[in-house]
């Protein structure tokens, strides 16, 4: 998960942050996948509405 403040800002300089779940690894797989490949992806994630989010959006 990324997480970026609005417009540009540093961390420090916002209040308003967006969260994003992707990476390399996240890409890589939706692609095999996309092609009929079998992926599996290992992590960890919390057990709260955070870590119901990226689940729901990996799916």
């Amino acid at each position: 998960m990324r997480i970026s403040p609005r417009g540009n800002k540093k961390l420090i300089q916002s209040n308003i942050v967006e969260f994003y779940f992707e990476g390399t690894g996240l890409n890589v797989g939706i692609s095999i996948a996309n092609f009929g490949g079998n992926v599996k992806h290992i992590s960890a994630v919390s057990q709260d509405s955070i870590g119901e989010t990226a689940l729901a959006y990996i799916r």
